[in-house]
């Protein structure tokens, strides 16, 4: 494993040598795992925390978006010597935030899990399954449970990355430090939102279900969405490489407590689009007559009203 520097922490305030050694391995562009989930990481990982002791923990929390069902998946990025074994074992443990002082507190599930290296790799992303997790509340910490200081849990320390909320445990979680001396371990995870996309309904900002249909002289049926950013789709009628229109829903809870509703088409087709908020059941429905260029939409206070903004 190429090292730039070593630091071994020492805490002394454990009687079992609590020890948490934080190793430099120089800047290592991440891979797409869990892109589209809840990271704190930039992507861009130097180091590797780790500890001598068995069944140490490195765990971070997670504050899930309003509205989430569920976990998809867990990834972590996984880091080896070249002397460990081709096949790493770990576990992915999650904990409710019970604990004294906001730690980690009672375990909600641990899951067995291990990643297999190719030859001359040393760090790379693992995903494990969460679908049969049951989150206690919004509010959890994912953590990776090792053994030893062969194998450890990439970090990012870049100075434009935010620090957030992270505990090491070399007691198997009997006892935790907080980390404040790197910004994010290498953990990250898929929620699932209370909106489920399919081909024909597009989920903006989790909670907004899009779908449209469209009718002409010969022909109808129904819009295919795709998802360009959290807020920010398009449609498509006719081919994939044709767009119709793109919608917006913007979270504006902060300007005039609602959602705000943006759309703008390229097509002058009987369009119906309609904007589902799934929390509150509330529709909104916008209708382009055949024959007319669709008209901007720009609704400032497409939904508002007691139960919308958090």
């Amino acid at each position: 494993m190429r090292k730039l520097a070593s630091v071994l922490v020492f805490l002394a305030a454990f009687p079992l040598l609590a020890q948490l050694r934080l190793t430099e391995i120089g800047l290592q562009p991440n891979s797409p795992e869990c892109s589209l989930g809840l990271k704190y990481d930039s992507g861009v990982f130097v180091g590797v925390a780790n500890s001598s002791n068995p069944n140490w923990i490195a765990a971070t929390r997670f504050d899930l978006p309003a509205g989430t069902t569920g976990l998809r998946q867990a990834c972590v990025r996984i880091v080896r010597a070249t002397s460990a074994p081709a096949t790493v074992p770990f576990d992915l443990v999650i904990f409710d935030d019970n604990g004294t002082n906001g730690r980690p507190g009672t375990v909600v599930k641990s899951i067995s899990a291990s990643t297999t290296f190719a030859a001359g790799v040393t760090s790379q992303f693992a995903s494990v399954d969460l679908s049969s997790v049951v989150l206690p509340d919004l509010g959890v910490f994912i953590g990776v449970r090792m053994d030893g200081s062969l194998v450890g849990l990439a970090y990012d320390n870049q100075a434009s990355t935010p620090i957030t909320t992270m505990y090491f445990s070399d007691t198997n979680g009997f006892s935790w430090i907080p980390i404040t001396t790197v910004k994010a371990f290498a953990i990250r995870v898929d929620p699932i939102p209370e909106c489920v996309s399919t081909p024909t309904a597009m989920c903006l900002n989790n909670r907004f279900k899009v779908e449209a249909t469209w009718t002409t002289g010969t022909a109808s049926g129904a819009a295919t969405g795709v998802r360009l950013t959290s807020e920010t789709g398009y449609l498509w009628f006719f081919n994939a490489t044709n767009v119709e229109a793109v919608v917006k829903v913007l979270n504006a809870c902060g300007v005039n407590s609602a959602y705000w509703v943006f759309a703008g088409g390229l097509t002058d087709v009987n369009t119906v689009l309609r904007i589902t908020d799934v929390r509150t059941g509330v529709v909104k429905t916008y209708t382009n007559p055949q024959g007319t260029p669709f008209q901007p939409i720009q609704d400032v206070n497409a939904f508002s009203g007691p139960g919308v903004c958090p």
